[in-house]
């Protein structure tokens, strides 16, 4: 069975008192483990202007144990739009979550801030970073009047 024990020492009997020390008996096979650590990689992502930019943020638990749910939050920027909190379930230590949102952008490069926040054994653990977003048009030159002749010429030599 795993359990997670947090030590809060505390005396009224020591007014005045900065720290206290304290012992804490286990049994065999204990061992200590880090808190949940979340951590945010980096990535970009790219779409068309004013159409529907899937974000998919990626949070990672590189602490010792699960988290509990984490809220992933999108900082507002001028230009972008769509939802400014998405919460996904508890990362188990080690793994990692997908923070699904759907935002749409005027054409431009964006810097977009997220954070990541998890609240879990009366601690808030919490990372930041931001995330860059390309919103732009791309245009095909049209054919010209000689490359339609010869993809032409090229369909009819495959007819026959």
């Amino acid at each position: 069975m795993d359990a997670v024990i947090k030590v809060y020492s505390w005396s009224s009997s020591f007014d005045g008192a900065s720290s206290e020390s304290y012992a804490l008996a286990t049994e065999e096979n204990f061992s200590a483990v880090t808190p949940p650590r979340l951590q945010i990689p980096s990535q970009s992502f790219n779409g068309i202007p004013f159409g529907t930019i899937p974000v998919n943020v990626q949070i990672n638990n590189i602490g010792g144990v699960d988290t509990c749910s984490v809220t992933v939050t999108r900082g507002n920027v001028a230009g972008v739009s769509g939802p400014t909190s998405v919460t996904i379930s508890k990362i188990d230590d080690g793994g990692n979550g997908t923070a699904q949102f759907n935002l749409s952008a005027n054409a431009g490069n964006y810097s977009i801030p997220f954070t990541a926040r998890t609240t879990c054994y009366d601690e808030t653990y919490t990372t930041s970073r931001n995330l860059s977003l390309k919103s732009q048009l791309i245009i095909i030159p049209p054919f010209s009047k000689d490359e339609i002749s010869k993809e032409e010429g090229i369909k009819g030599e495959r007819a026959e």
